[in-house]
């Protein structure tokens, strides 16, 4: 069951998990806004991934989008954006 305006968005595009990592969650004495954002997902169709960043690109209005397909990713890579830290 999808919450709120994201939780739609992600039950709508068959994403099962979702992770924001490397500079906007870093944390600190001194804070600086995130050189871009960076998203893990876990997909129900990995061929919808154009479509997911379509859709994250509008919601976030974010001009810097990464996007790790966490299905196809190298354990090193699930582990990272899973614990929050950057590449």
């Amino acid at each position: 069951m999808a919450v709120g305006r994201l939780g739609a968005q992600c039950e709508g595009l068959g994403i099962q998990l979702l992770a924001v990592f490397g500079s906007a969650v870093r944390r600190g004495d001194h804070p600086v806004p995130p050189n871009d954002l960076d998203l893990a997902v876990s997909l129900d169709d990995p061929g919808r991934l154009l479509e997911v960043i379509d859709a994250f690109l509008e919601l976030t209005e974010c001009d810097d989008l990464d996007v790790a397909v966490l299905n196809r990713a190298t354990p090193v890579l699930r582990a990272r954006a899973l614990c929050g830290l950057g590449l």
